[in-house]
């Protein structure tokens, strides 16, 4: 099946709309009737060990039959669980199941509290996604190995890794969406007071430093991202 980038985004701004964050209530999820749910871990080299992750999948594949892929990141505090305990899913299943939207394979990565960046702790977040993730979609979930049939995309603190993951490899993702992403200021020394804590809080974990070390906020950052990224890597 071919799926192209606006198509894909578009089925991702779709999902964006789901339940996944936010409320404060939880009701048990509705059973999935078009899709199956599960939890898998993979040997990640970029982390140096196991990690953990949920995928969402048509529950009849036929043999050679590869998909679009897309990748959702969780935000603060959440994990790789929340897309279906928030009841996402059930909505996915619900717009597959009608034709709303077509058949992906749909993988939520557990990326902790890393703000998805490589160093945190000593890993490798940002490249557990993009490449450790990706690989095993594509070995073992029937995802397609196109990029353009790739799509990345996130909330809150996904949101922002989602979109410089994104940003940072623009040619290994055609499409990327995102809900509720904070954006910083190119030059950090503009940011104000209250941003200035959350920074060096943030930093304590993503390793932005304390000062905040420039070329490390310019590598991370959205905003100096997408100023810099070039026209023409963008499909």
């Amino acid at each position: 099946m071919q799926l192209y980038p606006r198509a894909l985004l578009a089925l991702m701004l779709l999902t964006c709309l789901c339940p996944a964050q936010g409320r404060r209530r939880r009701s048990e999820p509705k059973p999935l009737e078009h899709l199956t749910w599960q939890t898998r871990s993979v040997e990640s080299k970029a982390l140096g060990g196991e990690i953990q992750f949920c995928y969402l999948a048509p529950k009849y594949l036929m043999d050679g039959e590869t998909l679009p892929l897309v990748l959702w990141l969780h935000g603060m505090r959440k994990d790789h669980t929340e897309f279906y305990r928030r009841g996402g899913a059930s909505v996915v299943d619900k717009m597959v199941g009608s034709g709303a939207i077509p058949r992906v394979i749909f993988v939520t990565a557990n990326g902790r509290r890393s703000f998805y960046t490589n160093g945190f702790q000593g890993g490798l977040w940002e490249d557990m996604v993009r490449k450790d993730l990706v690989a095993e979609a594509v070995a073992n979930l029937q995802a397609s190995k196109d990029p353009k049939q790739h799509g990345i995309m996130g909330i809150s603190m996904g949101g922002m890794g989602a979109l410089k993951i994104a940003m940072k490899h623009p040619e290994e993702f055609a499409a990327v969406a995102t809900h509720s992403a904070a954006v910083f200021p190119e030059d950090p020394a503009e940011l104000s007071g209250r941003l200035q804590q959350a920074v060096k809080w943030l930093g304590r974990d993503v390793g932005y430093g304390d000062p905040i070390d420039p070329k490390i906020w310019a590598r991370e950052n959205r905003l100096n991202l997408a100023l810099n990224l070039d026209p023409e890597k963008v499909g």
